[in-house]
């Protein structure tokens, strides 16, 4: 079972573009002992698993009205589970998914099981 690598380094928000990291603080905030994800605290060891899947894509014309106003491409949704409930933070990019999995890494004090890409985020058994 893949679990995330306990980080010792908090992730660098300045990894991140201004832009992309504004929208990473509107939906989660870290402190040392709980996380407020879409402005519900979490604490940090209630976190037991997190998945990240690939956004759909809408096929069509509006997807191509879309398109030329909104980068509708590499987006994904992270799923983060508790023993009762689910926050999902959707329409990430790469670099937000990235930065949220390692922020995550490095904050939570139990083994969080993880689902999705292995190659994005170190992983243990």
């Amino acid at each position: 079972m893949p679990y995330l690598k306990r980080a010792n380094v908090r992730p660098d928000a300045a990894s991140l573009p201004p832009r992309e990291m504004a929208r990473v603080n509107r939906v989660f905030d870290p402190s040392a002992a709980e996380v407020k994800i879409n402005n519900d605290m979490v604490p940090w060891a209630a976190i037991q698993e997190v998945e990240l899947v690939a956004a759909p894509t809408a096929g069509g014309l509006g997807a191509v009205v879309l398109g030329m106003f909104v980068n509708t491409t590499d987006r994904f949704h992270l799923g983060v589970y508790t023993e009762r409930n689910e926050s999902i933070l959707p329409n990430l990019t790469r670099v937000q998914a990235e930065y949220l999995l390692k922020a995550i890494a490095y904050y939570a004090p139990n083994p969080v099981y993880f689902t999705g890409p292995d190659d994005w985020v170190p992983l243990t058994d």
